[in-house]
């Protein structure tokens, strides 16, 4: 016998992802869920999901959303929304301008774990994901190179300027190192930035926001802006 035929999900390109859909009207966000999703955070997973349609599963127990409360709550916008899907994703669609009901999420039962089970990991699956570091060069490379606007998946502009704008180059290998210079893999120059810096940047998006604007006030680009600020910093220590 012939296996049933995914039911036709546009938005979620995988075929076996398709067999595991639920209606995300079924689920319930988890009130202990200790992630917090702003409003940054929804719109570059709404951006995600518009242009790639839902890549991987969520995990639900009884109904309750264990692993995806961002997504779901992103799908719930779309919908309500009635939002078009972007490219690739549109490219895919019969009528790349209809919009879609975003109504159906895949979701993984995760009734073998108990309520402790499940918090652990819940709160394991974020730290871990948490703990990865960026390798700031290749970063580069990927956003000089792959011709997608950043800016609607997650990434400020100002963001994109300094990373794209930045000159990484290789340790300055010492004799007998500095011990704070250990494991260092930046150097800043007029036109980069640190590593540090960077981040900084990514985890205060209004100081993100405001790089563009302070920079052009002082008649530099917001790469020697922020090279300027970690030369004072170096001075200062």
């Amino acid at each position: 016998m012939s296996k049933p035929k995914p039911p036709e999900i546009p938005y979620i390109p995988n075929p076996a992802m398709r067999q595991i859909a639920v209606p995300i009207a079924s689920l319930v966000l988890d009130p202990d869920n200790e992630r917090k999703h702003d409003r940054a955070n929804i719109d570059a997973i709404k951006g995600l999901i518009r242009k790639f349609g839902i890549m991987e599963p969520i995990g639900v127990r009884e109904g309750l959303v264990i692993r995806g409360n961002g997504t779901t709550v992103a799908l719930r916008e779309l919908a309500a929304e009635k939002a078009t899907a972007l490219e690739p994703l549109s490219k895919m669609l019969a009528d790349p301008t209809a919009p879609l009901d975003w109504s159906l999420v895949p979701a993984l039962d995760y009734q073998h774990l108990d309520e402790s089970a499940a918090a652990a990991w819940r709160v394991g699956h974020n730290r871990s994901a948490e703990l990865g570091k960026w390798d700031w060069e290749k970063l580069q490379t990927t956003l000089r190179n792959t011709n997608v606007e950043w800016t609607e998946i997650g990434w400020e502009q100002a963001e994109i300027e300094l990373l794209t704008q930045a000159e990484w180059k290789p340790p300055v290998v010492a004799d007998e190192p500095e011990p704070e210079a250990e494991g260092s893999d930046v150097s800043v120059s007029s036109a980069g930035a640190s590593e540090g810096q960077v981040l900084m940047l990514k985890l205060e998006g209004v100081l993100a926001e405001q790089m563009r604007d302070l920079a052009e006030a002082q008649g530099v680009t917001p790469a020697d802006l922020l090279a300027a600020w970690v030369e004072m910093e170096a001075a200062a220590q």
